[in-house]
């Protein structure tokens, strides 16, 4: 049998303020191309179709064709429904908009930044988890200008911890430093082979 030569494809996936960005940019400097959905999401509803989906549903948060993120945020993170209606508009076109930007790059390791459950990826992707405790997570996003309230409604409407642990292939804990992180990555990047 012939080893398996592709590049990798690794999923960084965890909760807000787990570390997953940081986790990127490391990756980043080992020369992987990492693809960042919450990018290609906000993307996503610059889309006159999907504004005009989002605007079928709340009016009240597109305004000239233009979705407003932070009003509709205030409503489908405190709202189980809402999120679901917007994960059912807005997650096929996401997904679409990852692969593309991952078939683009098919002699590279390829990471993505995933704040969602890995199920959109099958076999050829590694789905690392980027772990930390809730207080450390708490108080890395408050860090970066967010109310405890939005905080608290965006970790609640995400998966629980069990769940993330469960869907990983391997899982880098981040409640220390930069150093351990970097420890971390580097043990799970030699764990490829690449």
């Amino acid at each position: 049998m012939t080893p398996d030569t592709s590049p990798p494809r690794i999923v960084v996936a965890g909760g807000i303020g787990s570390g997953k960005s940081t986790v990127g940019r490391l990756l980043a400097e080992r020369g992987v191309w990492v693809i960042d959905a919450d990018r290609i999401g906000h993307e996503v509803l610059t889309d006159p179709a999907v504004a005009e989906a989002v605007e079928g549903r709340w009016p009240e948060v597109v305004v000239d064709g233009v979705v407003d993120r932070a009003r509709l945020a205030s409503i489908v993170f405190v709202d189980a429904d809402d999120l679901r209606r917007l994960e059912a508009i807005t997650h096929p076109a996401i997904r679409e908009g990852i692969l593309e930007e991952a078939a683009r790059h098919p002699g590279e390791p390829v990471a993505v930044e995933l704040p969602l459950m890995p199920e959109w990826f099958g076999v050829g992707w590694t789905v690392w988890v980027v772990d930390a405790d809730t207080d450390t997570r708490m108080e890395r996003v408050l860090a970066r200008g967010s109310a405890s309230e939005d905080v608290v409604a965006r970790m609640a409407a995400q998966p629980t911890r069990e769940l993330w642990l469960e869907a990983a292939d391997h899982v880098i804990s981040n409640d220390g430093d930069l150093v351990d992180l970097a420890a971390a990555v580097d043990k799970a990047w030699r764990s490829l082979d690449p």
